[in-house]
């Protein structure tokens, strides 16, 4: 990914990496494309991987196409902001959003943006929430 922003400059705002799937928040400047950011990405993902596992034949390892949203407005920024740091808790592989560490959770967290103990019971505004 820092060999993207290179190409394709945008700013990390929040993240989670799970075996699966993935959130990512980032601020796109006018003159980059989300499109392209993603193409990128996935492109530079799957050939390090294949390099790492000494794989030369074709592998598919992204769905078609990617789901994109624009954050309209403070609430829908901290709904998603919360919702990416809570995914790992949400699909129960951790009980606690700390623990798991392929996030920006424990970043937020030192820099005062959490407090210990959010999200070690279920978070009700995010019950209704649903950004898979």
């Amino acid at each position: 990914m820092r060999r993207v922003k290179e190409i394709h400059p945008f700013q990390m705002r929040a993240y989670a990496f799970m075996h699966d799937h993935l959130h990512l928040m980032i601020f796109v400047p006018n003159e980059t494309s989300i499109s392209r950011i993603m193409h990128s990405i996935q492109r530079n993902f799957t050939v390090n991987y294949k390099k790492a596992h000494g794989l030369t034949e074709s592998v598919k390892m992204w769905q078609h196409g990617f789901w994109d949203h624009v954050i309209r407005d403070e609430r829908d920024f901290v709904d998603h902001f919360h919702y990416i740091h809570y995914n790992p808790v949400k699909h129960g592989y951790v009980s606690r959003p700390e623990d798991y560490p392929h996030t920006s959770f424990r970043i937020y967290m030192e820099q005062g943006w959490y407090e210990f103990g959010w999200g070690h019971t279920e978070l009700e505004f995010l019950k209704n929430l649903d950004f898979e």
